[in-house]
């Protein structure tokens, strides 16, 4: 008897996953492979109401006529340097290079040496055909004794933003 029930097992696994379409009518399931875009389906919503179309002509942009324009981009900020090595015409890339502090916890002032501390600004400016915005943010910058400059930003202040034409 055991054996028996065993091998019914077996068969009611073989034909519900080898042949689904003896237990399940897959007539209704396949109506939507040859459905046109705009005919009935079996997957039509079932709400009561008319779903609204976001794409409706009051809601979509569309310019008259799209040019593109060249944008300027210039950021402005101080960074401490050497004085010898700029007395010397021998800064590069790297003393100009700061690094923004996102966790200030993992710079430890009580280990580390501070060569220079000060409050700092940094512009960023961008113009194109006719108009100039520019943007602040204020920071704290330190030159620490293992080479690192790095500086605490505070958040950006809204754009500003005035014509070239006055």
């Amino acid at each position: 008897m055991k054996e028996i029930f065993c091998n019914y097992k077996l068969v009611c696994f073989f034909v519900v996953f080898c042949f689904p379409g003896i237990l399940v009518n897959n007539y209704a399931f396949s109506q939507d492979s040859n459905m046109k875009l705009g005919e009935e389906s079996y997957h039509q919503s079932f709400a009561p109401y008319d779903v609204p179309d976001i794409l409706q002509d009051s809601n979509v942009f569309k310019p008259d006529k799209v040019v593109t324009v060249k944008v300027k981009e210039i950021i402005t900020y101080e960074v401490p340097v050497d004085q010898e090595e700029l007395n010397s015409n021998t800064l590069d890339i790297n003393d100009l290079e700061i690094n923004d502090v996102t966790n200030p916890d993992n710079i430890n002032f009580h280990q580390v040496d501070c060569f220079y501390f000060g409050e700092v600004s940094k512009v960023q400016t961008k113009s194109a055909e006719g108009v100039r915005c520019t943007r602040i943010r204020k920071g704290n910058q330190y030159w620490l004794s293992d080479g690192r400059k790095c500086v605490e930003w505070q958040s950006w202040s809204k754009w500003d933003c005035g014509s070239l034409n006055w």
